[in-house]
């Protein structure tokens, strides 16, 4: 026997030895799990029932020997497992083979076969479904429900034989039968319910007495059903009542079955009576709900809950906990006065829900409660909204409330800027919005106000951050609430400071000083200056340096007098003895950009303090020298820090440098202040090749150092234009070979996610040879959980901007298996685009290359002594022809005569091109197919520059067929022939449109003489279309469907998970998000304001090996609202454009095509 064997006979004996088996069914079991003997089922007729319950010892071990064997699979021998355990337990099989959760419950059932395994199912049914009741759906119970209508003596046998053991699986059994069986057809199966019921009730308590007991089946059996619930057995109820996952099983059996017997109804009222003093838990309802369709359930409740023992308070508690419309509907109308005090008690959110439905239920009551209660809801938003904010959460409320002013929440400020995290907080962000939408401006405007405190940015970021007018709007918000402009200044720099996206926070703070300017009339001048200065001077150091920042944007504005030039000036200088180091930079941006301020810049030398002595050093550096050398070597003789001395006499020195040499020294001074260098102390002990400048000189350590410490000090690594400058001076091979030495040993040392800056580095100025490198890269990364950081290189990647990167994004963005790639590759190109000004799809077409083809679609490659000519074919294959015409099978490899650098130079070339036809074929190919569902269109121009000019695309535009489209609607038809004419389908010369634009035609929109026109001319010319165009399968909404909101035509069918995971993520859909455990129940596929979503019924992320059942298939459409979140609306179908469902239902319906 193997390894292997020795694990699973290992695995095989603990699984057995937990069930505790009797002697004799042990020695059973071994013999029909023994796998190498044939399957003998009169053993299995041997074994008997016996119970599981008092001695199984490793409850887990037979579920994980299962999941052994289906991991390796072995499904004969998990068959065995299964079916033995099945005989042996009945019902109680369920407990030990799944894990109660009912997950694998149909891959149980799937094992079972013989003539006993269908009751054999239904006791392992009945006993998952009464393990946790509450959380079982409907559908679930609908089988049992189906057997009990169609085969009722299948339940009956698995209730007798089955279930002798297991009484909650029983009495779920029964009830089922019970639940489709008509009353007075059951037999004796009522009664035997009741009895089995009652006698659960000692287990549903804490301490009955014999005599409660008595008491409560007295009342079960003996009393009037018209009675009222007595008061003594309410008394025991509410004293020792205990409600657990046993009260709602038994009482969701007798709610099942209750039209059979008026003591099933009685013991359903005992049931809830035991929850009495914990009616908002409401098990009992909960389970009730749970088991049956809605629809049932509350034509039964409404004959029922008038004689529930539950407080009506208490009822409408639980209907609002449930979210049950119907109930709380019914409960308006009987008792307004309950919902009435309930909702002067409940918590915002509970109120929210209850007005909501009020309104469109009861709007009597609506009104009534809307005016009473007016104040109580704005407590209870004021509340709900400082629930998270300590200290400070009563002024908060106060202030919210209109009870105080903003300068309350003053002395809070810090403590919440340092500790407050609301981000992802959905709930906060829709109680701002609810303010908005009940019209109360002052509500709405003290909420803005708190957030900005608070420094959240969860809602300005993901609602209107950013754009000047909504900024403008805050600021007079800010006004009206008496907040000092020095206050408002910090406000907006920590909203800065907080912003997640450190992309926006440039355009953001931008904004801001021009949403300041235009408020400059609400302050007299002096105000303005000194508010200025006092942002600059005091508060956190964000808050200063954006200060400074707007001082220096205030002296361009045209406005200014001499007068306010001169305060603005003595304003920033005031600033320069701040130990921040965040200002320091702020302060020497600002006056580096001021060379009309030497003087006062040289006198800083003279100062007291060093940090306002190293401010100016630093300046003159990055001037290179000034314009009084004698004040410098003056400063140089009194400075008293050694280093400061240094850089002081190195100014002195300089003039003598040439000038590229001294600018660079400068420029990688200024990349290196303020202690940068310490962040990348670790690349010290890298080996790294010499540097050259770009005239040849070994160029210094520095600029290397000064490259990796501007990426590592930035919040974002993105582009820089300092960093630009510096390594334009460089040899380019030589700053690239560095980048790869710095890449190597950062993945070698494990990629660390705070150094991630190397990726930026490394694909900015790595160039060509560090792509592949970084691909393959960013695949490893995203099959080993570590998606953001393949998302970061994704991003790095198109900044490094070569074409072999852009491609690969481009690819990425609509195929990585990925979404944190797919996402990220898309952002990028989408960002690059912007910073083109163009749209990303005119993006994606310029980066499309030619490859290195002519016109004629003609590559020569030059070895020196020979030539050789590449020519595309139409189908995008390269053929080799020689210097004489003849043409080769491939071309050579360089040989001894031939020069050996052009040589290999253009050998290398060949084989590069060759890779990169593939990959921009496969990937053209894809978008174009792609645009069917997006229709993109063109203007005349674009298209002849992208299909005609380039000898790529033009192979691709000759094979598919196109038209002319005015807006959304297809005017004209036209192919674009091998000779660069156009034809129509009746094969007439068709003149190019200069009005219009063209687009790819779907056979959706074409005639079926049209397309029978367009198919026989594609065949009389022999034209192979790049992918199915004429010939693609159309679907259209039936005439039943039309007017539906979801497709339900797959709905039932069955697949594998893997399967239809890989090939639909594999067409660009994406999963749904997951819930709690990992699991997921949708895919969506979203193109513009549309998107398709297909429920199923759901899988684990990354363990999609399940069989799953295939749900509706619904077509939304995303509404933009101005400064409010976007919607999604569902559209009828007849209302979705016909492309998208076409081509949305043909991707779905390959899914099982492929199956």
């Amino acid at each position: 026997m193997n390894l292997a064997e020795n694990r699973f006979e290992k695995e095989r004996n603990e699984a057995l030895d937990s069930m505790g088996l009797t002697k004799e069914n042990r020695r059973l079991a071994d013999q029909w799990m023994d796998m190498e003997q044939e399957e003998n089922p009169k053993l299995l007729k041997l074994m008997r029932l016996q119970d599981f319950n008092g001695n199984r010892t490793n409850t887990w071990a037979c579920a994980s020997y299962l999941g052994c064997l289906k991991k390796n699979g072995r499904k004969k021998e998990a068959g065995r497992f299964v079916r033995m355990a099945a005989v042996v337990g009945g019902a109680a099989a369920g407990s030990v083979l799944t894990n109660l959760n009912g997950d694998n419950l149909e891959e149980i059932v799937s094992y079972l076969s013989g003539e006993d395994a269908r009751e054999q199912e239904m006791a392992i049914r009945g006993k998952i479904y009464s393990v946790g009741i509450y959380k079982r759906k409907p559908s679930e119970m609908e089988k049992l429900f189906e057997t009990g209508k169609k085969e009722p003596n299948v339940l009956l046998e698995a209730m007798k034989r089955y279930c002798k053991y297991e009484e909650n699986a029983w009495r779920i059994l029964a009830a089922a039968y019970l639940h489709v069986t008509k009353p007075g057809e059951a037999g004796n199966v009522a009664n035997e319910l009741v009895d089995s019921l009652l006698k659960a009730v000692s287990d549903m308590g804490r301490g009955f007495s014999k005599w409660d007991l008595e008491r409560m089946e007295a009342y079960v059996r003996n009393t009037d059903l018209e009675q009222p619930f007595p008061q003594g057995i309410y008394q025991i109820c509410w004293e020792k009542g205990n409600p657990a996952m046993h009260t709602g099983v038994c009482g969701a059996c007798a709610f099942l079955a209750a039209f059979h017997s008026s003591c099933l109804e009685k013991f359903l009222r005992l049931m809830v009576g035991l929850e009495l003093r914990y009616s908002s838990r409401g098990i009992v309802l909960s389970s009730c709900m749970d088991v049956v369709e809605e629809s049932w359930y509350h034509k039964q409740m409404e004959q029922l809950e008038d004689m529930l023992p539950m407080e009506e308070d208490s009822y409408v508690l639980w209907c609002v906990s449930q979210k049950s419309r119907q109930t709380l509907g019914r409960m308006a109308k009987k008792y307004p006065d309950a919902v009435e005090r309930f909702g002067s008690k409940c918590a915002w959110k509970d109120y929210e829900y209850i007005m909501g439905e009020l309104k469109q239920q009861n709007l009597p009551l609506y009104e009534k409660m809307s005016v009473s209660y007016e104040k109580n809801w704005k407590e209870k938003w004021a509340k709900e909204m400082v629930s998270r904010i300590y200290p400070g959460r009563e002024e908060g409320r106060a202030y919210l409330l209109g009870q105080t002013l903003a300068d309350t929440l003053l002395p809070f400020v810090k403590e919440w800027g340092d500790s407050w995290d609301g981000f992802g907080d959905e709930e906060r962000m829709r109680l701002i919005w609810a303010a908005k939408d009940w019209g109360d401006e002052g509500l709405y405007e003290r909420a803005i106000v708190l957030e900005a405190f608070l420094r959240d940015t969860n809602f300005f970021e993901h609602e209107w951050i950013g754009r000047k007018e909504d900024l403008k709007w805050m600021l007079s918000v800010f006004c009206k609430e008496h907040l000092s402009l020095s206050c408002q200044i910090h406000l907006l720099a920590g909203l800065g400071e907080s912003i997640r996206d450190k992309g926006k926070k440039p355009l953001y703070l931008e904004q801001c000083k021009k949403a300041l300017i235009s408020m400059r009339t609400v302050w007299k001048q002096d105000e303005w200056e000194s508010g200025l200065g006092e942002a600059a001077k005091e508060g956190s150091p964000c808050g200063r340096c954006f200060g400074i920042q707007m001082l220096d944007f205030c002296m361009i504005q045209e406005m200014n007098t001499e007068a306010d030039l001169e305060a603005y000036r003595k304003q920033i200088f005031s600033a320069a003895s701040s130990g921040s180091k965040q200002v320091q930079r702020a302060l020497f941006e600002v006056l580096a950009g001021h060379r009309e301020w030497e003087s006062e810049i040289l006198d800083l030398l003279a100062s007291q303090k060093l940090r306002e002595r190293e401010l100016a050093v630093g300046i003159l550096e990055e001037w290179g020298g000034c314009s009084s050398l004698e004040k410098v070597k003056e400063a140089a003789l009194k400075e008293k820090s050694k280093k400061l001395k240094q850089r002081l006499e190195d100014i002195v020195s300089s003039e003598n440098k040439p000038v590229t040499g001294k600018a660079m020294d400068r420029l990688a001074a200024e990349l290196l202040g303020f202690g940068k260098k310490r962040r990348v102390e670790w690349t010290k002990n890298i080996s790294f090749p010499k540097l050259h400048r770009q005239d040849g000189e070994e160029a210094s350590e520095d600029y290397r150092t000064a490259i990796f410490a501007a990426y590592a000090d930035m919040d974002l690594p993105g582009l820089d234009e300092r960093v630009s400058r510096l390594a334009s001076e460089l040899n380019q091979k030589d700053l690239s070979n560095s980048m790869a030495v710095l890449l190597d040993e950062w993945l070698r040392e494990g990629a660390e996610a705070k150094k991630r800056w190397v990726l930026y580095a490394a694909a900015i100025h790595g160039g060509e040879a560090l792509v592949p490198v970084l691909c393959r890269q960013i695949d490893v990364w995203s099959k080993n959980a570590r998606g953001v950081m393949a998302g970061e290189a994704a991003r790095a990647l198109v900044l490094g901007g070569t074409t072999e990167a852009l491609l690969w994004a481009d690819k990425a963005s609509r195929s990585h298996k990925s979404r944190q790639v797919k996402k990220a590759a898309l952002e990028a190109l989408s960002e690059a685009a912007k910073v083109l000004g163009i749209h990303p799809e005119e993006l994606e077409d310029r980066i499309v290359p030619t490859l290195g083809f002519d016109q004629n679609r003609e590559r020569m490659f030059d070895y020196g002594t020979r030539k050789f000519r590449a020519v595309l074919t139409f189908s995008l294959e390269v053929e080799i022809f020689d210097e004489t015409g003849k043409q080769l099978k491939h071309i050579p490899a360089p040989g001894k005569k031939d020069e050996d650098l052009k040589a290999s130079e253009a050998y290398g070339s060949f084989k590069k091109m060759k890779k990169q036809l593939k990959d921009v074929a496969a990937s053209q190919k894809q978008r174009l197919e792609r645009v069917l569902t997006t229709e993109r269109q063109w203007s005349a121009d674009s298209w002849k520059a992208l299909f005609v000019n380039n000898p790529v695309m033009n192979l691709f535009a000759w094979g598919l067929i196109w038209g002319r489209y005015e807006g959304d609607v297809l005017m004209e038809t036209f192919r674009y022939m091998e000779d660069g004419s156009f034809n129509t389908a009746e094969e007439t010369l068709y003149e190019f449109p200069k009005e219009g634009t063209i687009g790819l035609i779907h056979p959706v929109e074409l005639s079926k003489q049209l397309l029978e026109k367009w198919r026989e001319q594609l065949s009389d010319y022999q034209v192979a279309q790049p992918f199915l165009q004429i010939d693609r399968p159309v679907y259209r909404p039936k005439e039943k469907e039309k007017k539906e909101g979801q497709l339900t035509r797959f709905q039932g069918r069955t697949v594998n998970g893997f399967s239809l995971a890989g090939k639909l993520l594999r067409q660009g859909w994406m999963r749904g998000l997951a819930e709690g455990g990992g699991f997921y129940h949708s895919f969506f596929y979203r193109d513009g304001d549309m998107e398709a979503e297909l429920e199923f019924s759901g899988s684990l992320v990354g363990a999609e090996m399940e069989e799953v059942a295939i749900g509706k298939l619904g077509f939304y459409r995303w509404e933009e609202n101005k400064g409010e979140k976007n919607t999604k609306k569902n559209c009828i179908l007849m209302e979705v454009k016909p492309r998208y469902f076409s081509e949305v239902v043909k991707m779905v319906e390959e899914i099982f095509s492929v199956f």
